[in-house]
């Protein structure tokens, strides 16, 4: 039995080629910097004292399974108190513990580019519903992905996973408000 997946109104067809311009998109403007160091992804003091450091001691931890009470954060501290926000958080965190901790610099602009590339699918996918046109999501997605905030706060990289999945929040809401079914909304909360 052949199982058939019908896009019948091409949504999906239209959030994957926001995904790829998004992520087409972010690939070149991060490029000159990973060719001029050698690879690596440096910003700035908090970018990386903090945001390339958090991730390689959280990668280290989980992979140890010192999970719980750690005596290399602060004077001895709770790992998930004090990661939740910066990592554990964090779907793009998890994909990174593919990889050893020592690769995170080499990862940074990589999952930088995804997350640009999912908040420019999952916009698209938020927008096309209130558009005629396609192109018009995806040209919605690209300044949603590429605004403002995502530029002005690249050194926080945390930032950019709440503006990768807000669409999603607000897909959840717009159907529970229209069927008064929650568990979209849930899911939404929950990612």
């Amino acid at each position: 039995m052949k199982v058939r997946f019908r896009d019948r109104d091409g949504k999906l067809q239209t959030a994957f080629a926001a995904f790829l311009i998004n992520g087409s998109i972010a690939f070149f403007a991060f490029l000159y910097f990973l060719i001029k160091n050698d690879g690596l992804m440096s910003l700035s003091n908090d970018f990386d004292a903090q945001y390339l450091t958090f991730p390689i001691f959280a990668n280290r931890a989980v992979r140890e399974g010192q999970v719980f009470f750690h005596w290399a954060i602060d004077i001895g501290s709770d790992f998930i108190a004090s990661f939740g926000f910066y990592n554990l958080g964090s779907p793009f965190f998890w994909i990174t513990l593919l990889f050893p901790p020592e690769a995170f610099p080499y990862l940074v602009a990589w999952v930088l580019m995804l997350k640009y590339a999912v908040a420019g699918l999952t916009s698209c996918l938020y927008i096309r519903q209130y558009v005629n046109q396609p192109w018009c999501a995806v040209a919605g997605s690209v300044l949603y992905a590429w605004s403002g905030y995502q530029a002005a706060n690249i050194v926080f990289y945390q930032f950019h996973d709440v503006t990768a999945f807000f669409p999603l929040l607000l897909l959840g809401l717009d159907h529970a408000v229209q069927t008064k079914k929650y568990g979209k909304m849930a899911l939404a909360v929950w990612i």
